[in-house]
């Protein structure tokens, strides 16, 4: 039974890493897909109480939603998750958005999902997470 031999070849066509055609990251294919099915009716940057800023992404996330639409989100903006905590009302992941430390954060009541920056660095990450998810919006609305 003849199979196809396995090479550590390079190969060029289409989609491959040697094709002469523009490259387009995956994580942006991914995101252009993905941020469809994201609610983000509720995109809105804000300053907290401690004066630093809250970037407000959606209402009609459900407790049992919240850890499928926050993967989805990290997938979209290639970030990771490092620790998550929860409570009756909140759950708080911490996750590295460009090599910043923020809070994605579900409010149960009432209902909000939310990334929060607990610095300035934190600030500036989420004022281009907010273009970056408001130009996929706009070009998945197009």
């Amino acid at each position: 039974m003849d199979h196809p031999s396995i090479s550590s070849e390079p190969r060029e066509g289409p989609g491959s890493r040697l094709s002469k055609g523009p490259h387009v990251p995956e994580v942006l294919i991914l995101a252009s897909s993905q941020v469809g099915k994201l609610p983000l009716e509720a995109l809105k940057v804000e300053k907290m109480a401690s004066e630093h800023l809250c970037l407000n992404l959606s209402e009609r996330v459900g407790w049992d939603d919240f850890p499928e639409y926050a993967e989805t989100l990290l997938k979209i903006l290639g970030g990771t998750k490092i620790s998550a905590a929860e409570s009756v009302e909140l759950r708080i992941w911490e996750v590295s958005i460009d090599g910043r430390t923020i809070s994605l954060v579900f409010s149960d009541y009432p209902a909000m999902v939310s990334l929060e920056s607990p610095s300035d660095e934190g600030d500036d990450v989420l004022k281009d997470v907010e273009a970056k998810l408001q130009q996929l919006r706009a070009d998945n609305n197009t």
